[in-house]
């Protein structure tokens, strides 16, 4: 292999790396940049947080392959649904997703995704860009148990 080839093998394993292998979407420090480089401009979007509905308790009965095949479906609704918008990221557990969209995407927000919970903040009612990942993860936290709390009432 010559120098120029290894060089391009080397960038393709690069960007490669970059993605989340399962689902296509570029990971953490993609996010972050691109989390910062949002606040920085000091242009409003919307942080969106996904968290996969059930995901343990399907690999559990069901097997890691139907788990695999749920994120997967997840991510491809998350692009379907905001790419028009900006990005979505595999960024935070196996089953969370980060997405930084334009404040277009308001009203779509508020429509719920197949097999997850989302939450979103807008980043002009935050000072400090941490401030806003701790309140879209509270709120999908309370959105989870929400609908938790409803699920079992529905059994009772």
């Amino acid at each position: 292999m010559t120098k120029d080839e290894e060089i391009v093998h080397l960038k393709a394993i690069i960007e490669e790396l970059k993605h989340d292998y399962l689902t296509g979407l570029e990971q953490r420090g993609a996010f972050e940049l691109s989390l910062q480089q949002h606040f920085d401009s000091g242009e409003p979007f919307i942080l969106v947080m996904c968290d996969v509905n059930n995901l343990h308790n399907i690999n559990r009965e069901f097997g890691y392959a139907a788990g695999d095949s749920l994120i997967r479906r997840v991510a491809e609704d998350l692009r379907n649904s905001f790419s028009q918008y900006g990005q979505f990221y595999k960024a935070g557990g196996a089953d969370e997703f980060f997405g930084i969209l334009s404040v277009d995407a308001i009203n779509k927000c508020k429509n719920d995704i197949p097999d997850a919970e989302c939450a979103y903040v807008l980043s002009t009612e935050f000072g400090h860009q941490s401030l806003m990942m701790d309140e879209v993860d509270r709120r999908v936290t309370l959105k989870k148990a929400s609908n938790k709390n409803r699920r079992k009432g529905d059994r009772l």
